[in-house]
């Protein structure tokens, strides 16, 4: 049996043993692009800490609004 004793299974086992930065398909498509993955990333960071901001800032106004 393949995988983790927890969740035995080869969806789970590449789930939780394969690297947080790795895609195949994020590769193929910055490779066919010929964009650089740390060029990416410090696009791709920026992008997360906006979407943060911008849901931060949705919870807490509906959090003082009260709403349910």
């Amino acid at each position: 049996m393949s995988g983790c004793p927890l969740f035995p299974g080869p969806i789970f086992h590449q789930f939780l043993y394969q690297p947080f930065y790795l895609s195949y398909s994020l590769i193929g498509v910055l490779g066919i692009a010929r964009m650089d993955w740390s060029q990416w990333a410090k696009f791709q960071i920026k992008m997360q800490g906006f979407l943060f901001i911008i849901g931060s800032a949705f919870i807490i106004g509906a959090v003082l609004i009260g709403y349910h």
